[in-house]
């Protein structure tokens, strides 16, 4: 299987203004300081592109399913699926990636949501 690095491109959003909050207005200001670092970083722009390409590439998985469909060193780059899941949820917001129907999850068995990317 290729690895889902050498088949990313360039996401089509504004990599600046995603056009939502950060961190909710009921989160400690230490998340809002976290939120907007991740942001500065390169890191939340970087992540978003991975996700959007993977969600591309193996549209109609749940986020565990696509977090062990993700190459090893995009893994170690995320951490954790909860990043990806973030990530799908911020790009979800934007447009680009829409819920499909629930189903079983083949990797923990729970009910998910699956992901789509819009055309």
């Amino acid at each position: 299987m290729m690895c889902c690095a050498q088949r990313r491109r360039p996401g089509p959003y504004d990599r600046t203004q995603t056009g939502h909050d950060l961190a909710r207005r009921t989160d400690p200001s230490s998340s809002r300081i976290a939120a907007e670092q991740h942001t500065q970083s390169g890191k939340r722009s970087s992540h978003r592109d991975i996700a959007l390409q993977l969600v591309r590439q193996y549209s109609g998985q749940t986020f565990r399913e696509l977090w062990d469909l993700m190459c090893a060193d995009h893994r170690e780059i995320f951490r954790t699926p909860e990043e990806l899941m973030r990530r799908l949820g911020d790009l979800r917001r934007d447009g680009l990636l829409e819920h499909g129907l629930a189903r079983q999850c083949t990797k923990t068995g729970h009910l998910m949501l699956t992901w789509w990317a819009k055309t």
